[in-house]
């Protein structure tokens, strides 16, 4: 229903109509703990009250780092009290992060569409 409201607010009559839908998706996702999604629609409302209520009421580590870093490549002014969150947000090492995630998931080194193929040959074999 939300992405059907967001897709919505885009042939809106008026500002005022289009920021009202912005809003109820923004309570919605709120009240149902998708702060990620809530963000995002705070940060098309541009309003930093907004931000700073769903960064204070989230408390999983997790998602604050991945809103974090959805703020950071907004290059959004929100400022935060933890230094780990607010070096994301400023992408202080953004770089670091990248290869992080590149040694996460294996794709550090280029590999030949071959070598994949047959390794999930093998995979199958019983």
């Amino acid at each position: 229903m939300c992405i059907y409201l967001l897709t919505c607010a885009s042939y809106a009559a008026d500002t005022e109509e289009m920021q009202t839908t912005f809003k109820t998706t923004y309570d919605i996702f709120k009240k149902y703990q998708k702060y990620p999604d809530a963000l995002r629609v705070a940060q098309k409302m541009n309003n930093m009250t907004l931000i700073g209520e769903l960064m204070e009421d989230c408390k999983d580590p997790v998602t604050l780092k991945q809103m974090a870093f959805m703020l950071g490549r907004q290059r959004n002014p929100y400022e935060s009290e933890d230094g780990d969150l607010q070096g994301i947000i400023s992408n202080e090492k953004l770089s670091e992060h990248f290869k992080s995630l590149a040694r996460d998931l294996d794709v550090v080194e280029p590999k030949h569409p071959d070598s994949i193929f047959k390794s999930h040959l093998e995979d199958r074999r019983f």
